[in-house]
Order: C-alpha cells, then structure tokens, then sequence
C-alpha cells in the first residue's frame, strides 16, 4: 500500500519549551483549544504532550513539561511505515522537522483503505466490535448502521437500539450527520458525552465522489482499559475493595479542587484554568462532589 505520509501529518504549529510547567502549558492548553502540542528544545522537537498528561499530574503544576512529556522519535520521511510505533515526528530531506504522525494515523488510514479498496461487511463488523475506540458508522441520512462495544458501554445504549436510529438520538452533541451533509472531517473535535469531555474524530465515507456516510471514532483508551480492569475485579469478587478506591479518588479529587479555588479566590474560570479542565467540566465535578461555594 502506497502511503503519502505528508497528507496524514499534523502541522507542528503549537509549541512548548521544555522547561514550561504544567501550570503554563495547562493555560497554554485551555487557550489554544488544543489536545496535543509538541515541547521543544533548541528548536527541535523532542517529545509531545498530551492534556490528559496534565489532568494525570493535577497535583503536581509545577513541575516541567519535559518531566511528563512523550519523547518521540524524528524519523526521515521517506523511512516512514506501518510498521513504525508512532507517533514519530516526520523531517525532509533537509533534516528539517516538518510535520507529526500520531497514533490516531492508524484510523484514517483505516478509512482511506475502506474507501480505496472497500472491506468485506462482516470483517468490518468484526473489526468494529474488537476496537478499543467507540466506533459507529452512519449513513446518508445520519441513520445509525454500525455501533459498536466500546461505544454502547460508554453510552449505556444497547447495540441494538441504537442500530437504526438517528445518530442525534443516541449520541449527545454529535456532529456525524453534518459531517455526512457537507463531506468534510472533523479531526481531533472536542465533544461532550455523558458528561465527559472526549476526544472525537469525524470522517465522511465518500464512494465515486458521493459522501454515503461517516464513521466516527471516540478515543477512550484509558476508559476501556478501566473496563477491563473493572470486569476482572467483578471475576474476583473484589467489588468491594472497587468501592473504596472510587470513595479515596473522590475525596482526593474533592480536596484537590477546594484548594485551587481558594487559590483563585474562588473564581472558577481561572481555577478550571490552573487545573486543565474546561470550566463546564468544573461545574460539572462542583455539583457531582457536593462542593459549595465558599469551601
């Protein structure tokens, strides 16, 4: 398969020193409305830093991008293959860094290989149902035809009702039948679930200059990953001991907010700002931990 790795790079546009902190680059993150920014050093880029890095050092703002960051390798273009780990960043012949291949390349290749060369229905459906990421696929007319696993778990919809209904019905916020309407991706879109603000991308699926639907993509890998962790402990009998860690994040997450608002004298746009968060994710945690104001 003849890959032009150019027209799947991601512009190496929002940058950060390495000795930023987390504070700044969390700010940095907020403003610029972006999920991954690549960190460099003596201008070159050394690794990638992603907004669920930050959320996972909350405690910790102070400290260097450079101590949390994803170091990636800078690889010459023309050596670039499905056999490379990304994400890699991708330099000309000039050895000048051009461009960054992430690991989210893997599902648009995915879709430009459907769309190229077509793929055997019950093989798709196979692939969909072992995915890590939320996947559903929609036709013409925004109608719902694939919908698998990982997406009904997140969602609580059953694959089966949710098979033939209109993606708006089922899916909170979604984008797919406009997606489908003007045949236009929506890569890397923020979009709010359940809740939860998650990571989207959005493709139309074009046959002989006809968009005839879209596939969607919810990356959640950290979450399926909870799942599974979830489902062995239920094997084990260990619901309990489940319960209790739950009750120690609360609390730790509880305290942890309480003190960055005091901080901002209880301004919550600038705390939601310090902690990396959208501040409707901040209100949203406000009223699911009980916190008032004035604690």
């Amino acid at each position: 398969m003849d890959i032009q790795w150019a027209s799947y790079m991601q512009p190496l546009s929002y940058q950060l020193a390495h000795t930023t902190t987390l504070r700044q680059a969390a700010r940095y993150f907020s403003s610029q409305k972006v999920h991954v920014v690549v960190i460099v050093e003596r201008g070159r880029v050394v690794g990638i830093l992603e907004s669920e890095q930050i959320l996972a050092h909350i405690d910790e703002l102070e400290r260097l991008v450079s101590d949390i960051m994803q170091p990636v390798q800078t690889i010459g273009i023309e050596k670039v293959s499905l056999e490379q780990a990304f994400p890699v960043v991708v330099e000309n012949h000039q050895h000048q860094q051009i461009g960054l291949l992430t690991k989210d390349v893997m599902h648009v290749l995915m879709k430009d290989f459907m769309e190229r060369y077509g793929l055997e229905k019950r093989a798709f459906a196979m692939t969909l149902q072992h995915a890590y990421e939320g996947i559903v696929v929609v036709d013409s007319n925004g109608v719902i035809v694939e919908f698998n696993d990982a997406y009904s778990r997140f969602t609580g919809v059953p694959h089966a009702n949710a098979i033939g209904r209109h993606v708006t019905e089922i899916i909170e916020n979604t984008q797919m039948h406009v997606v489908v309407k003007t045949g236009i991706a929506e890569r890397n879109q923020q979009q709010l679930i359940n809740g939860q603000e998650m990571r989207v991308h959005r493709l139309p699926l074009i046959q002989k200059g006809v968009t005839i639907g879209a596939i969607g993509f919810l990356m959640f890998e950290e979450i399926t990953k909870i799942y599974n962790v979830y489902d062995q402990m239920h094997q084990n009998n260990l619901l309990q001991q489940s319960s209790h860690m739950k009750d120690t994040l609360h609390t730790h997450e509880r305290d942890l907010i309480i003190q960055v608002l005091k901080e901002h004298g209880g301004n919550k746009v600038r705390a939601a700002e310090a902690l990396g968060i959208h501040r409707t994710t901040l209100y949203q945690k406000l009223k699911k931990l009980h916190i008032e104001q004035g604690e």
